[in-house]
């Protein structure tokens, strides 16, 4: 198995999670970003992508609660220097939703989108549930890594305090948002005991 160089260093993560302000600035400045999309039918499913730019491969894996977007301050940016895959996991945003009875996993839909993409080996990135994901594709399939790049990680088998506490945050927003609508819901999100102590010291909520 070969050696990864692994997680990133701190100012480049923050560059994921925030966006790259100069990077940012470069892009209004030159041609608009060629970016090409498409499904990729593989493995039982169809899947939404969207490519730019040319290099070394990055695939983007989007958290829970979103899709693909989760990545917008940095995909156009990292397009600059490389070539950028993002895409929506089974079940979000535009891809197919899973069917009842077939289990899959979404370790063969990366897989799987890579190889249809012709890309051998990318960059592993994962922000969020995608860390989770990113982390065991890395693992299991090391020959298509060239490294993994970690934002907001969690990882599968791991339990907390915090994680039942997103848990039962999570079942609340669902009955909140059933009987009272988007607005409320968000409200209890905010102010749930997952957040609270985050909300305390840094400007987040908005």
């Amino acid at each position: 198995m070969k050696k990864l160089p692994m997680i990133l260093p701190f100012a480049v993560l923050l560059c994921f999670v925030f966006g790259c302000q100069k990077g940012e600035e470069a892009v209004g400045e030159t041609e608009e970003t060629q970016i090409e999309t498409g499904y990729a039918v593989v493995n039982g499913t169809r899947l939404y992508y969207e490519v730019a730019g040319l290099g070394d491969a990055v695939l983007l894996i989007h958290g829970n609660g979103g899709d693909r977007r989760h990545w917008d301050e940095q995909f156009e940016v990292f397009a600059k220097d490389y070539k950028v895959v993002r895409f929506d996991i089974r079940g979000f945003g535009n891809s197919a939703t899973p069917v009842e009875g077939q289990p899959y996993r979404c370790n063969d839909d990366i897989k799987a989108l890579l190889e249809f993409l012709g890309i051998s080996e990318a960059h592993i990135a994962g922000f969020s549930l995608g860390c989770a994901f990113a982390v065991d594709f890395v693992i299991e399939h090391p020959e298509m890594s060239r490294s993994l790049i970690a934002v907001g990680p969690w990882i599968f088998g791991y339990r907390s305090e915090s994680i039942s506490e997103l848990n039962s945050s999570l079942a609340g927003i669902l009955d909140i948002l059933e009987k009272e609508g988007r607005a409320s819901a968000f409200e209890y999100w905010m102010n749930s005991p997952f957040f609270r102590e985050s909300l305390k010291g840094i400007r987040c909520r908005d």
